[in-house]
């Protein structure tokens, strides 16, 4: 038999550290889960996975509040709109589904992808969306969220894991299997590519002030950024199985990664040293996310009983 969870810890947003309470384990995924996102607000976490469904979550009380179940495939990546009105959901079918998280209302179906969007991210202003197909189509596609018009389409990536848009300016991240790490400008010719990692690059995200971007995977390390600069300022090297995924405190002092070594690690993003390791998840971490508020971190594995 086999139970699959996610935790929620807290954290001491006051102090931006990780001051950490018993977890709180939250059961209903009937399969592994494959992605979290907390809403804006920080008062709704979205989990979704294998079990092809969508979970929504209360903070206040840890209850289920909805379950949405209208992609008949994994679900692989999720998030929601910068106002929290939205909720994205890609799927192993190469499905997007953009529907309303308290009503389960459908608003748009975006069909663009060959299959696998392992990766999704909203722009700031909510209008578009940016999806990453993983092996069969190996594409970033941006298009207009509700009306699901396409607009833009990469080839540049083999297999895309990450999507994140900058938070200050039209940069959007993407990084892949083949461990390039690519800035683009949708709409112009603006492209930079990072000379990137060895091996897959599973998770990457900026920074709260959009200056400065995280990526890891396969090599164990996680490398932050400026876009400019030819080589990485900080290497983190602290975990010894590949990191799937990473999540910045809300000062961007800290960084949360996780991933096979079955460890969360908070550690300083301009030293690159170790403040906390968390050991207790049960397995090998598949997806974190973090509120914006900073005071709870929720991490996703499997565990058989």
């Amino acid at each position: 038999m086999s139970e699959h969870h996610f935790s929620a810890s807290d954290l001491n947003s006051g102090q931006d550290l990780s001051s950490l309470a018993d977890p709180i384990y939250l059961t209903g995924h009937r399969d592994k889960i494959f992605s979290l996102a907390w809403s804006p607000d920080g008062s709704s976490l979205a989990s979704g996975g294998r079990d092809q469904e969508v979970r929504i979550w209360r903070r206040s009380d840890y209850a289920c509040l909805f379950v949405y179940s209208g992609q008949q495939a994994y679900i692989l990546s999720l998030a929601w709109s910068p106002d929290g009105q939205l909720l994205a959901s890609g799927a192993s079918d190469g499905t997007v589904h953009v529907w309303e998280p308290e009503t389960g209302r459908l608003v748009q179906v975006y069909r663009g992808h060959k299959r696998f969007v392992r990766a999704i991210a909203w722009s700031p202003d909510g209008l578009l969306l940016a999806s990453g197909g993983d092996f069969g189509d190996n594409t970033v596609q941006v298009w207009e969220a509700r009306t699901g018009k396409f607009l833009f389409n990469y080839t540049n990536q083999y297999r895309i894991f990450a999507l994140d848009w900058s938070p200050i300016n039209e940069q959007l991240l993407a990084t892949s299997f083949d461990g390039k790490i690519i800035l683009r400008r949708p709409g112009t010719n603006d492209m930079l590519e990072l000379p990137g990692q060895r091996g897959p690059l599973y998770c990457a995200r900026w920074s709260p002030s959009g200056k400065l971007l995280a990526a890891a995977g396969e090599d164990c390390q996680v490398q932050i950024w400026h876009p400019y600069e030819a080589r990485p300022r900080i290497i983190y090297g602290g975990h010894t199985e590949p990191i799937k995924c990473l999540a910045w405190l809300p000062s961007g002092k800290l960084i949360a990664s996780a991933g096979e070594d079955n460890s969360i690690q908070l550690w300083d993003a301009t030293t690159g040293l170790l403040h906390t390791r968390l050991t207790n998840p049960p397995s090998w971490i598949r997806a974190l996310s973090l509120t914006l508020d900073g005071q709870l971190l929720a991490s996703a594995s499997s565990e058989k009983i």
